[in-house]
């Protein structure tokens, strides 16, 4: 054999090991002439654009091609460029009119003039990973400008990505939050039992939902409503947890408005029940009894006796004195809901005060033989409006007296409190006491009741109403501690001498 034929001979095998490796590739191979004349295609190709690979050496190259003047200008583009390897992105069709995307790596071969001869090109269909990398950017974008915060975690609960919504709503940047934990924004609004129960869920394949009261870099406060998934690998593990987190602050300062305004309108609506209950009953009966013993007194005026008629003058003096205290108080207190009481302050001598309220109450101990022991040093002051002090610690001593029996005693004392500023003045009865049940209502108008003292005295369940809002008004506060059987001490605390 000559080395001519030798040499042909092995050209016939490298091109029969070059067809056979081609054969097998999974991705298309082809060439092509300038005219669009398929000189060569593999398998993969042909199975690509839906044709069995006789029925790719009937077409043309321009078959392929959506509209015929796109290979045209295809080719335009390859020339212009000078350049022999390109690689393209292209929307080809199938013989079945589906449109595909394909990658061209484009070899352009040229003869010995530098004109082209053919185009070898590498093609792999990128219609599904195009697809994908379509739906990554919808979500990608969708995740980015979501109106929500989202953040992805890794098993620890590390951040591994947050969205520009949550970094915006909490202060913190991107490179301050990725590695740290979430707990960066924990308050303690929540228990630990409450995160407790969140990791619980999660950890255990569920979705949790919740609201967090969190705090921002700056440390204001914001409320959020929090849906926390965990995500599964395709063996069904998790790796990772998403939340998706809504700013509900603006809704939660709606609710609490809300929520004020409606306790703001049952606080009114029981402030009128409890005036027109005053009028119907408490000051009603007590005119109206006026009204018989003038009657008595008039119908019997002649036949009575000096001391029947003294008699009658006292009860109605009495009930003259009732009356009028029960007056003076609902107006005051009518005032006070309106604003319209002149509240002026003064440093004044505490024990002074003491002494002309136990003054006004004296004729009640003296009919239970109920002794008053004052503990005030004369020395202390207070800063406060005078008339408000003496109405509390009057209707505190006529409580105090209307629960005592016969023969107790009541305790005053006052004590300073230099530091912050403060004189705590208490008064304590050894009487019935009061249910612990019924201590919460005391101060409260919409609950406000009144029950028979120990000789059955009746009151209007108003002073110690009313007596909140005097100590308020002189920015204190007023508190009671009672045990049943033993008695109770009522007492306030009160600003000292400026």
């Amino acid at each position: 054999m000559t080395n001519r034929s030798k040499y042909f001979n092995s050209l016939d095998e490298e091109k029969d090991i070059v067809r056979n490796l081609t054969d097998q590739l999974p991705v298309g191979i082809v060439r092509t002439t300038c005219k669009g004349q398929i000189l060569y295609v593999n398998p993969a190709l042909a199975k690509m654009f839906e044709y069995s690979l006789n029925e790719m050496y009937d077409i043309s190259a321009y078959d392929l091609f959506l509209e015929r003047e796109h290979r045209d200008y295809e080719i335009k583009s390859i020339i212009a460029s000078g350049d022999n390897k390109i690689v393209r992105e292209k929307t080809l069709k199938t013989k079945n009119q589906k449109r595909i995307i394909v990658k061209a790596t484009i070899n352009i071969i040229r003869n010995k003039k530098g004109d082209i001869d053919y185009f070898d090109g590498v093609v792999e269909d990128i219609t599904v990973r195009k697809k994908a990398e379509k739906e990554i950017l919808k979500l990608s974008t969708a995740v980015t400008q979501s109106p929500n915060s989202i953040v992805i975690t890794d098993l620890k609960g590390n951040i591994e990505y947050v969205n520009p919504k949550f970094c915006e709503l909490t202060g913190y940047s991107t490179e301050d939050l990725i590695g740290k934990n979430p707990r960066i924004l924990k308050t303690e609004h929540s228990s630990d039992k409450f995160y407790k129960n969140l990791w619980q869920t999660i950890s255990s394949g569920k979705t949790w939902r919740g609201e967090f009261l969190n705090k921002r870099k700056n440390g204001t406060y914001f409320w959020e409503l929090a849906s926390i998934n965990p995500i599964f690998d395709k063996k069904g593990n998790i790796v990772q947890y998403l939340g998706i987190k809504e700013d509900i602050t603006k809704r939660k300062e709606i609710e609490e408005a809300l929520l004020k305004s409606e306790q703001k309108l049952k606080h009114a609506n029981a402030t009128k029940d409890v005036f027109f209950s005053i009028v119907a009953h408490d000051l009603k009966g007590p005119i109206g009894n006026f009204s018989q013993l003038l009657n008595i007194i008039k119908e019997n005026f002649y036949t009575s006796s000096n001391d029947e008629k003294l008699e009658y003058i006292n009860m109605l003096a009495d009930l003259s004195k009732k009356t009028n205290n029960l007056l003076d108080d609902l107006l005051l207190w009518a005032r006070i809901q309106m604003n319209a009481i002149e509240f002026e302050k003064e440093n004044c001598h505490l024990l002074t005060i003491v002494n002309q309220s136990v003054s006004i109450v004296n004729e009640k101990t003296l009919v239970k033989n109920i002794n008053i022991e004052i503990d005030v040093d004369s020395k202390i002051e207070v800063y406060a409006n005078i008339d408000s002090i003496k109405t509390v610690v009057r209707n505190l001593l006529s409580n105090a007296i209307k629960f005592s029996t016969q023969k107790s005693k009541i305790q005053i004392s006052a004590k300073e409190d230099k530091v912050n500023g403060l004189v705590k003045v208490s008064i304590k009865d050894f009487g019935v006491g009061i249910p612990k049940e019924n201590l919460d209502r005391l101060f409260k108008i919409e609950t406000s009741f009144s029950t028979y003292g120990t000789e059955d005295e009746k009151g209007s369940g108003l002073g110690l109403i009313l007596c909140r809002e005097l100590i308020r008004k002189n920015g204190g506060e007023i508190k009671v501690q009672s045990t049943e059987n033993k008695g109770s001490t009522f007492y306030f605390i009160i600003p000292n001498k400026t």
